[in-house]
């Protein structure tokens, strides 16, 4: 059996299917925005999650990193 898609691999094996746009759940953009109301909480968001262990370069591995000090915002 190949394993290229793995959900019509296990449909196949007679288990559960991938789940498909209709068994997502995500944010509207209301409860986006109320998450998220400025680009600064999101910021700190996406860094804590990305980064949960303290911030480190993702190619290297280094923590030899700082932050940029005059960051433009994205538009």
């Amino acid at each position: 059996m190949a394993l290229t898609c793995f959900g019509v691999a296990l449909a196949a094996m007679g288990k559960q299917k991938a789940p498909g746009k209709a068994y997502r759940r995500g944010l509207t953009v209301f409860e986006l925005f109320e998450r998220f109301p400025d680009e600064a909480s999101a910021r700190r968001w996406f860094e804590g999650v990305r980064w949960a262990n303290g911030r480190y370069c993702g190619h290297c591995g280094s923590t030899n990193t700082r932050e940029v000090p005059h960051e433009k915002p994205m538009p």
